[in-house]
């Protein structure tokens, strides 16, 4: 029997709206000898989204410093949650997310310091959805992976070591995604164009 078609819609629905939670941001400041922002000495910030962790959203960035201007580094996040539903595969579908990839960030008054920030990002996002047909008892499972762009745009405060940033911007799938299903005995794929959305970056950092 052919796998349900409702998920790869659902994984669709989970990809587009991870947008909403993806990770990012970067720094500036004012370059003054009675500042309060961080030393250009500091070569390394580390970073987690602290909203994100009320939904059980992971997210991890490491910045490392270029140079006066420039911060460079991995972005790691991973998010997995239920959603209801009784049309197609009983009471709940169980999505997990995984993305990794690189950001740089391009900070207005110096790396690592108080300040407008232009951050450029590319990701590679894993979705997988899977959940027990009504009609067949079996388990449905879709997945898919894509390619992630994400361009935000923000302000970042320093102190001493521990910083804050807020930000907005834009993501958007580099390619279509092939989304594969498969209920145990058969399995098909389905293509699903390329889409965008909004990107909110709010993240709390310590730099070193």
């Amino acid at each position: 029997m052919k796998p349900n078609h409702a998920l790869p819609v659902l994984i669709f629905v989970a990809i587009t709206s991870f947008g909403l939670f993806s990770p990012s941001a970067f720094a500036a400041p004012e370059a003054s000898s009675s500042s309060t922002s961080s030393s250009s000495g500091q070569a390394t910030n580390i970073r987690i989204s602290p909203l994100g962790l009320l939904i059980g959203y992971l997210n991890l960035d490491v910045d490392f410093k270029i140079n006066g201007n420039w911060s460079l580094g991995p972005t790691v996040s991973y998010w997995r949650f239920d959603f209801g539903s009784t049309s197609y595969v009983g009471n709940n579908i169980k999505n997990e997310i995984t993305a990794f990839g690189a950001r740089g960030t391009w900070a207005k008054n110096g790396t690592f310091q108080t300040g407008l920030y232009v951050s450029p990002m590319f990701q590679i996002l894993s979705a997988r959805a899977s959940g027990t047909s009504i009609s067949t008892g079996r388990e449905i499972t879709a997945s898919a992976t894509i390619p992630i762009i994400t361009g935000l745009i923000g302000y970042q405060w320093y102190g001493a070591n521990w910083n804050v940033n807020t930000g907005g911007g834009l993501v958007i799938g580099a390619s279509s995604a092939k989304v594969d299903v498969t209920d145990g005995t058969s399995s098909t794929s389905v293509e699903v164009s390329r889409s965008g959305g909004l990107a909110f970056d709010i993240m709390v950092g310590y730099a070193f």
